[in-house]
């Protein structure tokens, strides 16, 4: 027999936060991507600030998402 559901216990706290969807690759052949893909990046910072605290952070992990040649485009 099943034991019947408790719809008035509080709901357990999540294990972990939940973190928005990872960017999409950006290759840089439609710049008209470029903005939906800053906003995803941002999406993806603000879901964990404290990963994403320094700018360095946000831009080591954006420019992993470029590839072909968006990623020619980065300099050390």
């Amino acid at each position: 027999m099943i034991a019947p559901q408790n719809y008035y216990a509080p709901a357990p706290a999540p294990s972990r936060r939940q973190r928005a969807k990872e960017p999409d690759k950006f290759d840089g052949k439609d710049s008209a991507k470029l903005e939906t893909f800053l906003l995803q990046c941002s999406l993806y910072f603000h879901s964990d600030p404290e990963a994403f605290a320094a700018d360095r952070d946000k831009c080591l992990t954006a420019a992993s998402y470029l590839s072909e040649l968006a990623l020619k485009w980065i300099r050390p």
